[in-house]
This record gives structure tokens, C-alpha cells and sequence, in this order.
């Protein structure tokens, strides 16, 4: 039986507080049937984040970290001023300051907190600025994290930070979990770690995610029904649980899942390569051409590509992680959250798992990233 994660009695200040379990259970029950299906549920989320117009207080910076080949486009929010300092990392392809990450700028910026946005490890913009990888992955990548916060922290000013919060999600996740834990950093703590749907094994996430791929494309060919999208896009976005039938949900998640996706590989492909001869359709591809030294980890099936294994290996920040996903998630089994839970006895209350929302669609829900930063930010 898959572990329920809900009906906890907290005892342990890092973990969800019984008022934020009870407020979004509550939204379980409500969303549950109206914004079923994984597809369309990833869309929901993602079209409720990206028509937004943002309101930022901070601008990119071009930051060049010792060692990086160019200059690293990140946005920075920060003042001559003692304050936390949150740094997020957006999923997969996620820029500084682009597609669905400006809605979450703002929303940490009206905490009166030093802001940090980090591109995403697979986007052009790290990839044509970070060293050149000259041996094993993960070292390669913990090595350039580091020298990206230390750069940061710099930047910002060391008498300027008081406590760090990092919050990550998908794909950014995993450039946490590599490149942040156990690491040393000069008179700055690490105070707490949100992980927004990561991928708790990320080869199997990424040969997950192409089968959808596959599917999603073979069920657009079906969908006929576009000139009608736009007022549903509309209702999507404005209207908190959507009025439409099964068969617009699922063409609209299949939109996003075969073709928004893929064109972002196309385009970040293209970038990175400058002119290839052969354009990836899928993430297997993208890595394979792209990040070859992670290909060929994945064909080894090194271990390190486990959530369990990064926290088995962590010794500094362990009891300062949350965890909040989706049991539908497509990245993931839901029988590897027990397995994760069998490993951590101690993290299973620190851990929510919405019963709806694909991957990622429940941070469309107004109100949830403020609670996120309500319990693990402001909390003191």
C-alpha cells in the first residue's frame, strides 16, 4: 500500500505544519475530479504561471564565476541590507527570469528577501557559459554550482545575507542536490531546502517522460478541435477549476507534453550546438548530443541519479529538506515515494504529495508557493 502522507502529527520544526497539511488537503478534495488527468493537469499549472505579466524588482546580471568560460546571464533582487537570501532554481530549459518562473520572482520579492534566480543546467544560456566538463558529471556540476553561489554571495555582499533558502523545482532539483549538499561555504547557512517535484530517479524520470512524448504526439493527430483553444486557454487560466470535457483536456495536455516540450529541446539544441546536423525530438536525444558525460552515466546506471543516494551521501543539511509533489507525477513511481520513505523514516512528514496535478500543476494553485515560503522561509 502507497504511504499517505496527510494525516501526520508533526513533530518536528522542519517539517509541514498540520495547518498547511489540512489547507491543501482540502484543495485534494476539490481539485481532484475537476482537473483530472496528469497531461492536463501539468498544462493547468503551467498556463496559470506563464500569461502573467511580471512585476520584478530586480534585473538579470551577468555574473562570471572563476573558471566559467563567459558570462552567466542570473536575476538578482538584492540591497545593501541584512536580510535572507532565497535562490530558486527553475525546471528544465528555466531561464533567470523566463517562461513560468516571473509569477515566482514576485511572489518572493513581496517578502522583502534577497532574490536569486540560477538558469536551469540543461538551458543554453549554462551550457555555452560553464566550464567545459572534463570528467565525471557530478563533480563537474558540484564544482560549477559552487562557483555560481560563491559568485552570487559575492555579489550580494556576505554582511548582506543573513540565512539562505533554496527552493527548486523539477529538473532544478537535481542541480541542487548535486552541486549544494555537503559543500562548505564561507559563514553562510543553508537554512532550508524546498524541493518542488523532483525526479526521485532521474534516468528512469527522463525515459518517462519520451514514452509521454511519444503518446501525447500520437494523440494531437487526433485533435481537431482548434479554433475553439483559445477560449479554452482563457477558462484555464481565469477560472480557478475549469468547466470542460474530457476530450479538450486531454488534447490541451497533450499540447504541452508533445509539442510545448519539444520545441524547447529543438530550441535549446540548436543553441547549444549552433547548427546541428540532427535536432533531438525527446530528452534521451538531448542529453545524448548535448550532455554525452550524463548519457553515458545514464547508461550505467550510476547510482548517484537517485534522490535516495544524494541523501544517504548528505551530512550538512538532511533535516532542513521539504518535499512537495504529485502522486500522479509522470517522473516518477508512486512506489518509489515508499521506497524513499522505507529509506528516511524521519522525512516522510516533511513530505506532501498532492493526489492530482501531473508535474508541477498544483504551483498554479493560488496561494501554494506563498505557504511554501510561509512555512519555510518566514518561519523563523
Amino acid at each position: 500500500m502507497h504511504l499517505i502522507f496527510f494525516f501526520l502529527f508533526v513533530f518536528n520544526s522542519h517539517a509541514w505544519s498540520p495547518e498547511f497539511i489540512s489547507q491543501w488537503d482540502q484543495t485534494n478534495r476539490s481539485h481532484a475530479q475537476k482537473i483530472s488527468g496528469a497531461k492536463f493537469a501539468t498544462f493547468w499549472g503551467g498556463i496559470r504561471r506563464a500569461i502573467y505579466w511580471p512585476h520584478h524588482q530586480g534585473k538579470i546580471e551577468k555574473i562570471k564565476p572563476n573558471e566559467f568560460r563567459r558570462e552567466l546571464p542570473v536575476y538578482l533582487n538584492f540591497s545593501k541590507k541584512k536580510k535572507d537570501l532565497v535562490l530558486f532554481y527553475p525546471g528544465v530549459f528555466g531561464l533567470a527570469d523566463g517562461e513560468v518562473t516571473p509569477v515566482i520572482i514576485d511572489k518572493i520579492e513581496k517578502n522583502d528577501k534577497h532574490v536569486a534566480v540560477i538558469p536551469n543546467l540543461t538551458s543554453s544560456e549554462y551550457q555555452l557559459a560553464k566550464r567545459i566538463s572534463v570528467g565525471d558529471p557530478f563533480i563537474e556540476e558540484g564544482r560549477n554550482q559552487k562557483l555560481i553561489f560563491e559568485k552570487i554571495i559575492e555579489t550580494i555582499g556576505q554582511e548582506n545575507i543573513d540565512r539562505v533558502h533554496i527552493i527548486s523545482e523539477s529538473l532544478g532539483c537535481f542541480q541542487v542536490m548535486t552541486g549544494l549538499v555537503n559543500q562548505s561555504f564561507k559563514k553562510v547557512e543553508i537554512s532550508s531546502v524546498t524541493l518542488m517535484w523532483p525526479p526521485l530517479y532521474l534516468d528512469r524520470a527522463v525515459k518517462r517522460f519520451d514514452d509521454l512524448i511519444n503518446e501525447s504526439k500520437t494523440h494531437l493527430g487526433v485533435c481537431r478541435f482548434w479554433w475553439k483553444w483559445p477560449g479554452v486557454i482563457f477558462q484555464t487560466k481565469f477560472q480557478e477549476i475549469p468547466d470542460l470535457n474530457s476530450q479538450d483536456k486531454s488534447c490541451l495536455g497533450s499540447l504541452v507534453i508533445g509539442s510545448v516540450f519539444v520545441k524547447s529541446i529543438e530550441k535549446n539544441a540548436k543553441l547549444i550546438l549552433n547548427s546541428p546536423s540532427y535536432v533531438p525530438n525527446n530528452f534521451s536525444q538531448f542529453i545524448k548530443i548535448v550532455l554525452p558525460e550524463i548519457h553515458l552515466a545514464f547508461n550505467k546506471k550510476d547510482e548517484r541519479f537517485s534522490l535516495v543516494h544524494q541523501l544517504q551521501k548528505m551530512t550538512n543539511i538532511k533535516d532542513r529538506i521539504n518535499i512537495i509533489s504529485s502522486r500522479d507525477d509522470f517522473l516518477n513511481n508512486p512506489i518509489e515515494w515508499d521506497h524513499l520513505a522505507q529509506h528516511f523514516p524521519d522525512l516522510e512528514k516533511r513530505i506532501f504529495l498532492f493526489n492530482w496535478g501531473g508535474h508541477s500543476g498544483p504551483v498554479g494553485l493560488e496561494g501554494l508557493f506563498e505557504s511554501i515560503l510561509k512555512e519555510r522561509v518566514l518561519k523563523r
